[in-house]
């Protein structure tokens, strides 16, 4: 094989030079906790703290027959990179949902309103949640699981979702349950779709 010549040898260390600050770009990025690359798409798993409960108030005249009115915020979690096993679940605060839950077609089906705010993006969030077997996996909880659509968004946000896995205990808010030992009151995952560039 010939010799290349000093251009070729140029371009082909400023190809790798390129790929190893592309590299190193994507490295950074996700040191500092951004959620996704994607233009059209951030994910956000989170911990949901019941901070109160009241009464329904006229904020929740959106429902039929409003049963309760919750605050939560909305924690950070760290998450084992290479198994994804929570290590923590109490985190930093980085949003919050005030909600109202109310009776739905059967005892099973919860309906649900509320307005959120999460990293800086409000909306409205709306739908349903189904319970799950009572006194299950001891006695005293309550398991329920929720889907949400998001609306109302900000620009450039076209839509999103919202859904949880959930557990009650006899203590309804705050962090401590009863029994002992179980993250009140969900795990959620957030998802945001923007509109997509123009190409």
């Amino acid at each position: 094989m010939g010799k290349c010549s000093p251009d070729v040898y140029l371009a082909m260390a400023l190809f790798a030079l390129q790929g190893a600050i592309i590299g190193l770009a994507t490295h950074v990025y996700a040191q500092q906790g951004q959620q996704s690359v994607s233009p059209v798409e951030e994910i956000y798993v989170l911990r949901s703290l019941r901070e109160t409960r009241v009464t329904p108030t006229e904020f929740c005249s959106s429902l039929e027959a409003p049963t309760s009115e919750d605050y939560y915020t909305f924690r950070t979690v760290d998450l084992d990179a290479k198994t994804g096993r929570a290590e923590s679940l109490s985190g930093e605060t980085v949003g919050h949902i005030r909600g109202c839950f109310g009776k739905g077609a059967n005892a099973a089906d919860i309906l649900f309103y509320g307005e959120f705010e999460t990293n800086g993006v409000k909306g409205k969030a709306r739908g349903d949640c189904k319970s799950g077997p009572p006194d299950f996996p001891e006695q005293g909880l309550r398991l329920f699981a929720c889907y949400f659509a998001l609306s109302d968004l900000p620009a450039p946000y076209v839509g999103g979702q919202l859904t949880t896995n959930s557990v009650n205990s006899r203590i309804i808010t705050g962090d401590a349950s009863e029994p002992a030992g179980y993250t009140q009151v969900s795990v959620a995952t957030v998802r945001l779709w923007r509109k997509r560039p123009a190409p």
